[in-house]
């Protein structure tokens, strides 16, 4: 076999990671996806003949092992052989390939692939001889790796082993869903074969070299060679095939044309974003537009003073994040000119962004999630009036609170092992740096402080039309056109410099540029406010994922588990105080009563969806239960419970009905004292909470400006 094609086929092909055309969204700003390993079939390129059953089984017995480049030459040299040999008898024209073939011709076409056949496995054989010294084989002719001693098919079994001992998935690990990391790459050198994980490289590094050469080798045969930069324009630089094809957001020579025009992008209004100097003044404007409930703009803070938020000190710095989480911590790091996410050790990152030498490569983290650190998460803490709407916080209290001991109490506690951990993020990026367009995961919000640097945000208000448009976009392959210029009069420029905080409500559309190295802390968070948004975006990732027919790694963990827990835990105990007061919540509280409602419905909705899909469905075995995620979840009858218990409370007693003092989750609580509704529950398929009748004697509503704030807290 010549080696000289080893390298497109069994280094460049298999070590290649594929990507989809379209990055998917992600956390602050967009960690994307790769799509699924593509592997060669040896059977389509035997299609459309008729040749002996012994020669379909010799075919069919080819497996895909490390030597496939060994059949895929022998397959090319087959096909460049059958065109030049000259039996009138194979028809050259696609379009009418069957009708033309008589069969005398069939005949001759099968022993012209018959013998292709017998020459693939006479080359498979002589290969797997010829490396024997160098390559230890199984007894069924597999590979074994140099570096661990198993095939590859050990290697997907201790994977699936992995991940099925892995607890409800809490934060965003994209380096433990499915990746090629027991795909094989070849050392130049010595000929063995190494699963990458086994190689020596680290993720990110994979697809990176033309020339491999393995830890044995290296200390005489020197470092390995990487690809040459061949297309620039594109996010395959390496791939000579792509040279004259169009240029691709997000790719080198894109980015460097972008910069000629994005300062050309308009500011936004004061209906879309609203500066101001201080965390007071934000708290005013914030409470003055109507509080979380009514939170549909953006905000940009100049001093983080008033904000109650808690920052380093001046001199931290990316080494001092590298000693806090420790130098082999891997993070989720994205490949700049790939617009791909790969694992990379915080003391690689390190490296490249202090090496003074000019950039080839480009590096950009966004999900270091550091609350596991102890001294870390002291350090850097999110503003205060976002520890005091978070769902999250909310559920899982500090545990020196006394909204802690109050749960704790009431039996109302939940694992910590269960709790999304998306609230401290560390951010660190090089110049030059684009993140494309993308709404954060589950619709959450986002705060955004530049310690280090300086950012452009691209942002788009959540419009129904811009939605429709983002959803078209993220379903399409092209990569062609930049969704700005979809939307154009839509996309607002705003320019956020070090010491500044941005905070960005539920839903909105944006793309960020990093002008210079830079270091954010920030924070993903849902809010009761606005949770219709956070369902709708909710709703867009699930219609994108079933349209490309791939998982998402990057989502709010546990998220249909948190809205459960709220209802039952948060939600519910309040409708149960407001209606033993007395109290009309409608009128009282619209805000969490129109809040209450939608989320009900929603709730309603999941139910009536899990209990279809259980029995339309078989159960999936244990080892393919793997599809990216694990995400809590509770019983249907929990479920059950939670919705018939906050339906009693708001639904009038039947008269009949014995009242009751306790004020359990037990299904004939029946609340103690309540007024009279005059309306029954209007009973349909959605089971929403009823509208409640005006009482002659009820009082007057209350203006706004002597309603508690207090909803803005729920």
């Amino acid at each position: 076999m010549n080696d000289n094609n080893n390298i497109t086929a069994s280094k460049f092909g298999v070590s290649e990671k594929h990507r989809t055309d379209r990055p998917s969204s992600s956390s602050l700003e967009c960690d994307s996806s790769q799509a699924p390993q593509q592997t060669s079939n040896v059977n389509e390129n035997f299609t459309d003949r008729q040749t002996s059953s012994d020669d379909i089984n010799d075919i069919n017995r080819i497996e895909k092992t490390s030597v496939d480049i060994a059949i895929e030459s022998v397959l090319k040299q087959g096909r460049e052989h059958n065109s030049k040999r000259n039996y009138h008898s194979i028809n050259t024209n696609p379009t009418n390939e069957e009708s033309s073939n008589t069969p005398e011709q069939l005949e001759a076409s099968a022993v012209v692939k018959t013998e292709i056949v017998v020459q693939s496995k006479q080359e498979i054989k002589e290969e797997k001889h010829e490396g024997s010294s160098n390559r230890d084989l199984f007894d069924d002719g597999t590979e074994r790796c140099q570096g661990c001693g198993q095939s590859g098919n050990e290697i997907e079994e201790a994977l699936k082993l992995e991940r099925r001992r892995e607890k409800p998935m809490s934060k965003k690990k994209s380096h433990l869903a499915p990746g090629p990391d027991s795909d094989w790459i070849m050392c130049d050198c010595c000929k063995s074969w190494y699963h990458f994980g086994c190689s020596g490289l680290e993720q990110f590094e994979y697809y990176l070299f033309e020339t491999f050469f393995c830890p044995k080798c290296l200390p005489t045969s020197g470092p390995s060679k990487m690809f040459e930069t061949v297309a620039p324009h594109r996010l395959r630089w390496f791939d000579k095939d792509e040279v004259n094809a169009a240029m691709e957001v997000g790719s080198q020579s894109w980015i460097k044309q972008f910069t000629t025009r994005e300062h050309t992008l308009p500011s936004p209004s004061e209906e879309e974003a609203c500066v101001v100097e201080n965390g007071f003044e934000f708290q005013k404007k914030f409470l003055d537009n109507g509080g979380s409930h009514k939170w549909d703009k953006v905000f940009l803070i100049k001093n983080m003073d008033g904000l109650n938020m808690t920052m380093p000190s001046h001199g931290f710095d990316i080494e001092k994040v590298v000693d806090l989480m420790s130098p082999d911590y891997p993070v989720d790091t994205i490949d700049v000119y790939n617009q791909c996410t790969y694992s990379m050790k915080l003391s690689t990152f390190l490296k490249k962004f202090r090496d003074p030498s000019p950039r080839s490569l480009l590096y950009n983290f966004l999900s270091l999630e550091f609350s596991e650190s102890q001294e870390f998460r002291k350090l850097a803490k999110p503003p205060q009036f976002v520890q005091e709407i978070s769902l999250v916080d909310k559920l899982w209290p500090d545990p020196s609170s006394e909204a802690y001991e109050n749960l704790l109490n009431k039996k109302l506690d939940l694992p910590e092992d269960f709790r999304p951990k998306v609230e401290q993020f560390c951010l660190s990026g090089m110049g030059g740096s684009y993140t494309d367009f993308h709404i954060d995961f589950g619709g959450s919000s986002v705060y955004y402080h530049i310690f280090k640097g300086k950012k452009i945000f691209y942002i788009a208000r959540p419009s129904e039309s811009n939605l429709a448009a983002y959803q078209k976009h993220e379903t399409s392959r092209s990569n062609l056109e930049w969704f700005g210029d979809k939307i154009r009069s839509e996309v607002k420029r705003v320019v956020i410099n070090e010491g500044e905080t941005l905070l960005i409500p539920a839903g909105w559309i944006h793309a960020v540029y990093t002008p210079e190295d830079s270091l954010v802390f920030g924070g993903n968070f849902l809010h009761f406010g606005n949770v219709k948004m956070q369902m709708r975006i909710y709703r867009l990732e699930n219609s994108v994922r079933t349209i490309l027919k791939t998982p998402s790694k990057f989502y709010f963990p546990n998220f249909e588990y948190l809205h459960w827990k709220f209802m039952k835990n948060v939600i519910t105990p309040k409708v149960r105080e407001m209606t033993e007061e007395g109290t009309n919540i409608r009128k009282e509280d619209p805000d969490f009563w129109e809040s209450a409602k939608f989320l009900y419905e929603t709730l309603t909705e999941w139910l009536h969806r899990d209990i279809e899909e259980s029995a339309s469905r078989e159960p999936r075995k244990e080892e393919e239960a793997w599809d990216g995620r694990f995400d809590a979840d509770i019983s249907f009858d929990e479920k059950k419970r939670i919705l018939k218990t906050i339906q009693k409370l708001i639904v009038v007693p039947r008269k009949n009905k014995q009242k009751r003092e306790a004020p359990g989750d037990d299904d004939d609580y029946t609340p103690a004292k309540t007024r009279k509704y005059t309306k029954q529950t209007k009973r349909g398929s959605s089971g929403a909470i009823p509208k409640v009748a005006k009482e002659p004697n009820e009082e007057k509503e209350k203006p706004a400006e002597q309603q508690s704030t207090s909803r803005d807290h729920v």
